[in-house]
């Protein structure tokens, strides 16, 4: 599920943000992985928009690490969970993310305007708002519900062109696959 935020000012002011869910990455033999966008500033928008947020691969790899040992912290976090199978399924996804990181050539961009220039709010402290310079704390409250936007990219974020056909083919492969 897509995160809901809140930007909070130093003056008690707040906005509520959504993100969203809906977005696919296509790799060149089909297969297919869900991304979900963060708010994030949009120097060329010059506002706040659904932007990528990609890990970085070492912090990726890190994680397989700890998920191979079934004693690490983080391995025994999933395994304690009341879904069965779910630490398999959570491995498979960042072996998926990982192709994906060791593929992408482009920096992230803007859902709404495709540009590369984007800024991320820090998780959680006071810091500079990257549009404005007032300061701000962005932090996660919570979970929202939205529709799903149904966009397929290619592994760099590029709108993939496409017929309606085959945006239907791939939504199916997806509701049927459950893609990551």
């Amino acid at each position: 599920m897509p995160g809901a935020y809140t930007l909070e000012w130093r003056d008690g002011r707040k906005e509520d943000l959504s993100g969203h869910r809906g977005y696919y990455y296509v790799f060149p033999d089909r297969s297919i992985l869900s991304f979900l966008p963060d708010p994030a500033w949009c120097r060329h928008c010059k506002q706040i928009r659904l932007c990528e947020h990609l890990r970085d691969q070492e912090a990726l790899r890190q994680e397989l690490r700890e998920l191979a040992d079934p004693n690490s912290k983080r391995s025994l976090e999933l395994a304690g969970g009341s879904t069965p199978g779910f630490a398999e399924r959570w491995k498979q996804k960042l072996e998926v993310e990982l192709r994906h990181a060791t593929l992408r050539q482009m920096p992230p961009s803007c859902i709404h305007c495709g540009h590369r220039d984007v800024a991320y709010f820090t998780e959680g402290q006071w810091a500079p708002h990257p549009g404005t310079g007032e300061e701000v704390r962005f932090y996660c409250s919570g979970m929202c519900s939205t529709n799903f936007a149904v966009r397929f990219y290619d592994v760099d974020c590029n709108p993939l062109n496409i017929t309606e056909e085959e945006k239907a083919e791939l939504w199916e492969h997806v509701r049927l696959n459950r893609a990551f």
